[in-house]
C-alpha cells in the first residue's frame, strides 16, 4: 500500500519491521534480501540507518564474521539512540557483539555490551534473560571474570530460544 500511494515514511517503517520480523524468525536470507531495500527506502535523516546497521551486525554474526560485528557495532555506537527508530532495541546488535567479544576472550567488552541491554531505556526482555545478564554483570563486578563469561554465554543461549539472538 505504501508503494502504491507513494508514502515514503510508511514504506521505510514497513520495510524496517519486515527486516526485524525476519531477524526474529531467524531467517538470515530474508534479512540479507530486505536490508538493501530498507536502506534505500530510509529517509535522508539517518533515523533508520542505525537500525539497519544493527541488523547487518546480526547478519555478520550469522555469517561467522565476528570482526565485522565488532566494526559495525562501533559505528552504531556513534548514533544517538534517542534519534533512531530502533533506539530501544539495541539488543539486535548487542547480543552478536557480546558473542563476538566472548569469542575474542574480551569479557570486559562483553560485559559493557550487556550493561547496555540492561539500560532502563531499552526494551524489556524476558525476565530470565534479564536476570542472567544482570547476574553476569554482578559476577564481573565481584571480580569473578570466569563466572561472568560463563553467565554471558548462558544468557546468549537464553536469548537464542525466543529469537533475540
Amino acid at each position: 500500500m505504501a508503494e502504491r500511494i507513494g508514502e515514503t515514511l510508511l514504506r521505510s517503517m514497513s520495510l524496517e519491521v519486515q527486516v526485524l520480523t525476519a531477524l526474529r524468525e531467524h531467517d538470515p536470507e530474508s534479512v540479507r534480501a530486505l536490508i538493501p531495500r530498507a536502506m534505500a527506502a530510509a529517509p535522508d535523516d539517518n533515523s533508520h540507518v542505525a537500525g539497519m546497521m544493527a541488523c547487518q551486525c546480526w547478519l555478520a554474526w550469522q555469517d561467522g564474521h565476528p570482526d565485522e560485528v565488532i566494526s559495525l557495532a562501533g559505528q552504531i555506537g556513534q548514533f544517538d539512540p534517542a534519534t533512531t527508530t530502533f533506539g530501544g532495541r539495541r539488543w539486535v546488535y548487542l547480543f552478536p557483539l557480546i558473542a563476538a567479544r566472548l569469542r575474542g576472550a574480551d569479557t570486559a567488552a562483553a560485559i559493557a555490551a550487556a550493561r547496555q541491554i540492561l539500560d532502563p531505556s531499552q526494551q524489556l526482555l524476558p525476565d530470565d534473560l534479564m536476570a542472567a545478564l544482570d547476574a553476569a554483570c554482578a559476577a564481573w563486578d565481584n571480580g569473578a571474570a570466569d563466572e561472568a563469561a560463563t553467565g554471558l554465554a548462558g544468557a546468549l543461549d537464553l536469548a537464542h530460544d525466543p529469537n533475540y539472538f
